[in-house]
């Protein structure tokens, strides 16, 4: 719902206008479904969260990362939340995982190891069907012999 948190300038209003049987409305605020929706709000994560190296952002799923003890991470976390307070947003409790020593992200194991692919990632490309026909494949590479 982090859309609906940006708003639209005069312009853009005018220009993400629908018709209705009741009328034409504009809307006030970024709607879901614009092909730079996603990229507008990206922006505005970033923005609101620079400045802070430990995290990542990637439209709304944000990734703290820490590496020393508990207090400090909590102390990046509550810097965390107040900032998006402060821009009006709010996180999620019951889709949020805190004090995690790894973490799923973005198709990624984190770990205070490093980050490697997702086993079931690797696994679906590992195991793509050869394709068998002519119509399912143009050959570019014939013998090791460029066509």
């Amino acid at each position: 719902m982090g859309y609906y948190h940006i708003v639209l300038s005069p312009v853009s209003r005018k220009i993400c206008t629908i018709v209705t049987p009741w009328g034409k409305y504009e809307y006030q605020r970024l709607p879901m479904g614009l092909c730079n929706s996603p990229d507008i709000f990206q922006e505005k994560m970033s923005e609101l969260m620079a400045g802070f190296e430990y995290v990542r952002a990637y439209i709304d799923d944000i990734l703290i990362t820490t590496s020393s003890d508990w207090q400090d991470h909590l102390n990046k976390l509550d810097a965390v939340l107040t900032r998006l307070k402060k821009a009006g947003l709010k996180a999620n409790a019951t889709k949020s995982f805190f004090g995690q020593s790894k973490t799923e992200y973005l198709g990624f194991w984190i770990t205070r190891q490093g980050i490697s692919p997702l086993p079931k990632k690797v696994e679906a490309i590992a195991n793509i069907a050869i394709p068998m026909t002519k119509k399912t494949i143009t050959p570019i590479y014939q013998h090791d012999q460029l066509l």
